[in-house]
């Protein structure tokens, strides 16, 4: 049986107060499953204040980035040991706009990994190829090198998860196809084994869209943008999900 878990990440939306309304209004309709666990990843600056508003534990906590130190000079980092101290559960490592918007290397990324690890995070790996790569037929190569330096470790094994975005998607007009989805996961599954890690499928998944994209091979995880800002959509796929 596969064990969904469905991420909301809210990027530099919704403010303290919608904050608070989207957990209320989460809280009150969601009803525990044994096939999903739920988390939402607000801005940094709020991580805190979520424990002020979440009266259970139906919803956990991710964090959206991560420093490459635990400690020093480094202005408006978060610090992985301290996203611990404050009960986040994940964080997002190598986003494809750190990525992109931020300039972070394969290197940076690798580092963040390994110090959330240490801290006692659990790191999620976002992976992704770009226009130019899809076109250039260049998928399984870039998702290869993105992943090589982790895997590598096979000490690493069942300490992460990984999330696909199909970048050249983004603001393209382009969208996946089922089976191309169902290809890059089953090729990702292949670079990681059965052992390594949950399959997370991130771009545009909406309640129209979600019972063909949680059918496809090997995803297990959903990571929701737009939709995570709307609490009705979100629950709305929580409630889809929850029936497989």
């Amino acid at each position: 049986m596969k064990k969904f878990l469905i991420g909301g990440n809210f990027k530099m939306n919704m403010g303290v107060w919608e904050l608070k309304s989207f957990i209320s209004a989460f809280q009150s309709v969601y009803k525990a499953h044994d096939t999903m666990d739920v988390f939402i990843a607000p801005m940094q600056c709020l991580l805190s204040t979520f424990h002020r508003f979440n009266q259970s534990d139906l919803l956990k906590l991710a964090a959206q980035n991560s420093a490459t130190q635990n400690a020093g000079a480094f202005t408006w980092e978060s610090s992985p040991a301290v996203l611990k101290e404050i009960w986040c559960d994940y964080v997002l490592v190598g986003h494809s706009e750190r990525r992109t918007l931020f300039w972070e290397s394969d290197e940076i990324v690798k580092q963040k990994f390994y110090l959330a690890i240490e801290a006692g995070l659990r790191p999620i790996l976002c992976i992704g190829e770009s226009l130019q790569d899809y076109e250039q037929w260049q998928t399984q190569s870039t998702l290869s090198r993105q992943l090589a330096s982790i895997t590598s470790d096979t000490k690493l094994a069942g300490e992460f998860d990984v999330a696909y975005e199909p970048v050249w998607a983004i603001w393209s007009g382009k969208v996946p196809t089922q089976d191309y989805i169902s290809e890059v996961h089953t090729f990702l599954r292949s670079q990681l084994g059965d052992k390594w890690s949950r399959l997370l499928y991130w771009w545009s998944v909406n309640p129209e869209n979600v019972q063909q994209i949680i059918a496809c091979k090997e995803v297990q995880w959903l990571l929701i943008w737009g939709a995570s800002l709307d609490v009705k959509k979100f629950l709305q796929i929580c409630a889809v999900v929850s029936k497989q």
